[in-house]
């Protein structure tokens, strides 16, 4: 019954109108009409009376009226009621869904300090490999071929470095540092890091920059956050092939940094683009995704 509240109520509201209000209403009504009549009545036989009264033919219209009003009564309050069973419904489910992610997030992060560690393990033999390239590089009796090869080595082995600074990134606890930050540099750092790791690997990269250095004050970390959010956001949309367009530059006018990550996606449908910053919503399906 109450899972149509807007129904429910109005007929319960019709109910006491027509067998509570409408009677006490005319009971009180004519008693008082009578008391003010005739003196030294027995107030019980009165009351009687006057509640039989209430329900003759003749006082149908007034008790419809009562029903009226009842249920237009009970319908608003129905309304309401059915607004608070959608918003519980709705806080129930949040509710759920914030546990489930709140895991999410302490794997996440027990994940964070492995990779800490096996990026900083992973550094230290990326470390003696390359001091050995260069020993050997400049070493007179290596041959210019060796020395080219060594070379190619250990450009390799520093972008390996740049992955396991990642890794240590990953796990390593900071305060907010607010500093000089050169928006194209991020933006430059943060894409090579992910073209490197197989991201976007297979994925062609257009810069549209202008007026570089375009150079804020904030926190380097989390603006890399968002742009590796972004990013990565793009090469799962498009399945890791297509075009990636950084723009950044100045706005006319007040000449503020902006920066702009576009795609050549599907989109975001126009029924989401409100939710895109709720906290974990996300179109992945189950345990894929965290959300913007």
């Amino acid at each position: 019954m109450f899972k149509k509240p807007m129904v429910s109520h109005s007929l319960i509201g019709a109910l006491i109108g027509y067998f509570f209000f409408h009677p006490v209403t005319m009971v009180i009504y004519h008693f008082t009409y009578y008391q003010s009549k005739t003196a030294g009545c027995d107030f019980l036989d009165a009351a009687v009376k006057h509640l039989v009264m209430a329900f003759r033919p003749a006082m149908l219209p007034m008790a419809l009226l009562y029903t009226l009003v009842g249920a237009v009564i009970g319908l608003f309050y129905g309304y309401y009621a059915q607004i608070i069973l959608r918003k519980n419904q709705l806080l129930r489910e949040n509710e759920q869904q914030l546990r489930e992610h709140l895991l999410l997030i302490e794997k996440q992060a027990s994940l964070g300090i492995i990779a800490s560690s096996i990026g900083h393990e992973i550094n230290n033999i990326l470390t003696a490999v390359m001091g050995y390239c260069q020993l050997l590089q400049f070493q007179d009796e290596t041959p210019q071929k060796i020395r080219a090869d060594l070379d190619k080595i250990f450009k390799t082995s520093n972008d390996l470095v740049k992955l396991s600074r990642a890794l240590l990134d990953l796990g390593r606890p900071r305060d907010s540092k607010e500093e000089e930050i050169d928006v194209c540099e991020v933006l430059d750092s943060v894409t090579e890091t992910l073209v490197l790791c197989g991201v976007l690997k297979r994925m062609t990269i257009t810069r549209e920059y202008a007026d570089c250095p375009l150079l804020i004050r904030g926190d380097r970390f989390l603006l890399e956050q968002v742009v590796r959010n972004l990013e990565m956001n793009s090469a799962q949309a498009m399945d890791g092939q297509g075009e990636l367009i950084l723009e950044a530059g100045r706005q006319p006018g007040d000449g503020a940094v902006y920066f702009r990550i576009k795609d050549s996606g599907p989109g975001i449908p126009e029924e989401n683009l409100p939710r895109i910053f709720t906290p974990f919503f996300t179109t992945k399906g189950e345990k894929k995704g965290n959300g913007l």
